[in-house]
């Protein structure tokens, strides 16, 4: 069942096509993977997505309700969030507080919202961290702790950027594990990531863009198969993945 459907979005700037016409679905209970070149337009349908920039044509449709350009924190509490390329979240407190804040966006109990904060830095292994301000870590968990901050908004539908670039690789694995057992808590996954060994392993479906357009979309074997996807794309990391 599609609880989150992207139709025909099309964006252009200054004459530049950057979105034609592309498509793309999330299915509940599913991690849904995009994928392709540098410049492909991921990072872009994110952005229009979650309603960071508006499309000149085209369609966002969520839970069955057309939400396109609808306000990013409107959409975050009906239950779409998002993570960013550019770790963002707010530096210069703790950890936890950072969790904490992410989970006061459904629950007005601080006690409530430190209770589920302590249980995601359980999960993602953040407890040593846990006290330290967010300034002070590497990219790499500071990014682990936005994923921990978006989820802690109770989404429904989880936008993930590229959450595992600058991560060691014990790190990946702890991400990936992670983001496995999402959809068995009811969120569907669209994740953009270029560790291509992770994105074969965690998704149900892949959807390949290329130069604003679909290119192929299928499971991660037929995606890895696609002679046009690798031409474009995957190369010889398709095989040893």
């Amino acid at each position: 069942m599609s609880i989150l459907s992207v139709q025909n979005i099309n964006l252009a700037r200054g004459g530049l096509k950057i979105l034609d016409n592309l498509s793309l679905e999330a299915q509940a209970g599913h991690v849904t993977s995009v994928i392709g070149p540098n410049g492909a337009g991921k990072t872009t349908i994110f952005n229009v997505i979650s309603g960071f920039m508006r499309p000149d044509s085209g369609a966002v449709v969520y839970d069955g309700r057309n939400v396109t350009s609808m306000l990013p924190e409107k959409l975050c509490n009906m239950g779409l969030a998002r993570t960013f390329q550019r770790v963002r979240g707010l530096p210069s407190l703790s950890v936890r507080d950072n969790i904490v804040v992410g989970a006061l966006n459904r629950t007005s109990s601080v006690r409530q919202a430190k209770k589920e904060a302590d249980a995601l830095i359980e999960e993602l292994d953040l407890g040593e961290y846990r006290d330290q301000s967010a300034t002070s870590l590497s990219i790499g968990t500071r990014k682990i702790v936005e994923v921990a901050r978006v989820l802690s908004t109770g989404p429904n539908v989880v936008l993930l950027d590229e959450v595992m670039g600058g991560l060691g690789p014990s790190e990946v694995n702890i991400m990936v594990e992670f983001i496995r057992k999402l959809p068995e808590r009811g969120i569907a996954v669209l994740l953009v990531e270029h560790h291509m060994e992770a994105v074969m392993s965690v998704s149900d479906h892949i959807v390949v863009i290329n130069r604003g357009r679909n290119l192929a979309e299928g499971t991660p074997t037929e995606v890895a198969q696609d002679p046009g996807v690798i031409e474009a794309y995957l190369g010889s990391e398709a095989s040893n993945a």
